[in-house]
C-alpha cells in the first residue's frame, strides 16, 4: 500500500472504457483486492462475491445473515495475501477466507471496532483499532504477533516500506514502526509542529521519493522524511473532511 506505481510500469492509456459491471445491490465503499486474474469485493452489508475479471463470473458469494441486513458491518477493504481473503469488520471481527472457495479458514475478534483496512506484507497481517493500537497477526492462523499503543484511535490504515510500517492515528500523530515487533521508531505529532492546528488522520499514508505523505482531517496535507518523521512541508487545502462522529 505505498500508492506509487513507478512510470515504467504503467500500463492503462486512457481514454478509457468499461468492460462490464456487476451490481452488488448495496455500497461499495472500497476498492476490490485483485489476485490471480479474480477480484475479491464487498458491500457495506459485509456480503463479499469472488469475481473472475475475464468474464465476470462470480466464483463464489458469502452473504450476511438476513437478520442483519439494514445495518453496515463491513468497513474496510479486502485484501489478498498467500491464498487468503481478509475481511475486518466493525464488530470487531477479523475473518480469513479461502481464496478458492470462500470458505473460512479463521477469524479472530479484536474487541474494537475496526475501521482501519488490514495490510498483508510477507505472511504478517497488519491494522489499527479504534482502542488505539497497531496490532500484527500472523496472516495463516490470526496467530497475534505484536502489539502497539498510540495515544488516539486508529482509524487510518498502515502502509509499509523497507522493513516499516507506517500509520497515522486520530489524535495527529505519524508513527514509524519495525514491522518485525513493532517497536516505534519515530513519531511525529502534527499538533505541535508549524504549521499545527488540530485533526486526525483517517486515510492511509502514501510512500514515495524518500516521504511518507499524509493529508489530516483539517484539511492539512504532509510530507514526512522518511527516516526521521521531520515534517518537512507541509499544505493547506481549501477544506476540511467533516471529523465522522461529532458533526
Amino acid at each position: 500500500r505505498t500508492h506509487y506505481l513507478p512510470a515504467h510500469k504503467r500500463v492503462l492509456v486512457p481514454p478509457l472504457r468499461q468492460a462490464w459491471s456487476i451490481n452488488t445491490h448495496a455500497l461499495i465503499e472500497f476498492p476490490p483486492a485483485i489476485a490471480h486474474g479474480v477480484a475479491y469485493v464487498v458491500n457495506k452489508y459485509g456480503n463479499a462475491e469472488a469475481v473472475r475479471l475475464s468474464d465476470r463470473r462470480v466464483l463464489w458469494q458469502r452473504l450476511t445473515d438476513p437478520r442483519d441486513r439494514g445495518k453496515p458491518t463491513d468497513v474496510t477493504a479486502p485484501v489478498y495475501h498467500e491464498g487468503l481473503v481478509f475481511f475486518a469488520f466493525l464488530d470487531g471481527d477479523l475473518v480469513a477466507v479461502d481464496a478458492a472457495t470462500g470458505r473460512r479458514a479463521w477469524k479472530r475478534n479484536l474487541r474494537s471496532h475496526l475501521e482501519s483496512s488490514p495490510m498483508a506484507v510477507g505472511g504478517t497481517l497488519y491494522l489499527g483499532t479504534d482502542t488505539t493500537d497497531v496490532v500484527a497477526l500472523r496472516a495463516a492462523d490470526g496467530r497475534p504477533l505484536w502489539r502497539f499503543n498510540s495515544p488516539g484511535a486508529i482509524k487510518a490504515s498502515p502502509s509499509f516500506h523497507d522493513g516499516r510500517v507506517y500509520v497515522a492515528d486520530y489524535e495527529g500523530s505519524m508513527f514509524a514502526l519495525d514491522a518485525a515487533d513493532g517497536r516505534p521508531l519515530w513519531r511525529t505529532n502534527t499538533t505541535r509542529v508549524p504549521p499545527f492546528g488540530e485533526g486526525g488522520f483517517f486515510s492511509s499514508p502514501a510512500i514515495g521519493f524518500g516521504h511518507v505523505y499524509a493529508a489530516r482531517d483539517d484539511g492539512t496535507v504532509f510530507a514526512f522524511d522518511e527516516k526521521t518523521g521531520k515534517v518537512d512541508w507541509s499544505f493547506a487545502t481549501s477544506s476540511a473532511e467533516r471529523r465522522v462522529g461529532q458533526e
